[in-house]
């Protein structure tokens, strides 16, 4: 074979090419042992701040939990809310900043920082709210500088849990007051795009709620609990779970607590759950060098199930996993 005048060999040309597959194949063996040590290297560099709302046990288990799902080599700085408002700890821009609770996240809102603010354990009303209160949140939220994991759940998940329930559901129905409008809100729309009819009032300081639950449950064929300012106290939550008894519709609560109190049913996300999905977002951040995902509901969460209750109803067929699983696989979550 001759080329521009200079002869190879077929012997020549195959060791040639088999000489540079090998020094290839070598390069490409260097680079791929080189990327977990370049990984570990960049992740070992980062750091993570946590300011907490308060130093409860919910939020130290959230804090934990935080530390369980970010790698060894990550600093985390835990910092109190009075070393913020001091100005004790200057954050940067350059900084990324987990707030556990809503008295966290509104305090590092209020120092107009341009650090990275990842806000969990706090419901979406509350997040939207802060971020309107603060205009600076606005650019920081269009640039992924600025997001939250909410700790209540989407308004379809709720939904398809209440007819996993009750499979021919036609109505349901709630009490809300302002700090739950924007979830009832989601509630109605979500419900408008099927055949279930949405029923919900308002319940002023002024009105009597036992009444006002009485005549709601006429109408109606399952109860949605929400949180709320004052509508959610120890007599309301009483005369929600003994109407549900007495005329035998279910009552779904939002919270594990809720269950074990009496309601039949709830999704949830504890804590735990919400600082590892935190702990993922970070990580994939850190690693990558892309913005915080836009604010979201989690992606991880629990169903529980009153199993006493569930038999007193003669819904004894109920299983909380088996919930759960249909959920995800109707949100296509694994």
């Amino acid at each position: 074979m001759e080329v521009k005048g200079v002869k190879f060999g077929f012997k020549a040309l195959l060791n040639s090419s088999f000489g540079l597959l090998l020094l290839l194949v070598g390069m490409w063996v260097q680079a791929d042992a080189m990327v977990p040590a370049a990984r570990e290297a960049a992740t070992a560099s980062k750091s993570i701040t946590v300011v907490l709302s308060g130093d409860s046990g919910l939020y130290q288990r959230s804090l934990a939990a935080l530390k369980r799902h970010l790698p060894t080599t990550m600093e985390v700085e835990s910092l109190t809310l009075e070393q913020i408002a001091s100005g004790e700890r200057q954050l940067s821009a350059n900084d990324f900043v987990v707030t556990v609770g809503a008295k966290a996240a509104e305090q590092v809102m209020a120092t107009a920082t341009e650090a990275r603010q990842l806000s969990i354990l706090l419901p979406s009303s509350t997040f939207y709210d802060l971020a309107k209160q603060y205009p600076q949140s606005a650019q920081r939220l269009d640039g992924g500088r600025l997001s939250a994991i909410f700790l209540d759940q989407p308004a379809r998940r709720q939904l398809n849990l209440a007819r996993l329930i009750n499979p021919n559901l036609k109505a349901i129905g709630t009490l809300y007051d302002i700090r739950s409008q924007q979830l009832v809100q989601q509630l109605s729309e979500v419900a408008g795009g099927t055949d279930i009819e949405f029923r919900s009032r308002r319940l002023l300081p002024s009105d009597n709620p036992i009444a006002v639950l009485r005549e709601m449950y006429r109408d109606i064929d399952v109860f949605l609990a929400v949180p709320g300012k004052y509508i959610f106290n120890r007599s309301t939550a009483k005369w929600m779970l003994y109407l549900s008894y007495r005329n035998r519709k279910p009552l779904l609560g939002f919270s594990e607590d809720y269950v074990t109190a009496g309601a039949l049913a709830a999704v949830y996300s504890n804590p735990e759950q919400i600082a590892g999905e935190a702990g993922s977002w970070l990580q994939e951040c850190l690693d990558s060098g892309k913005p915080l995902p836009p604010p979201s509901h989690p992606s991880i969460f629990s169903v529980s199930v009153n199993r006493e209750v569930a038999s007193r109803m003669g819904l004894g067929s109920l299983i909380a996993a088996r919930l759960e699983s249909q959920l995800k696989a109707q949100e296509q979550l694994p």
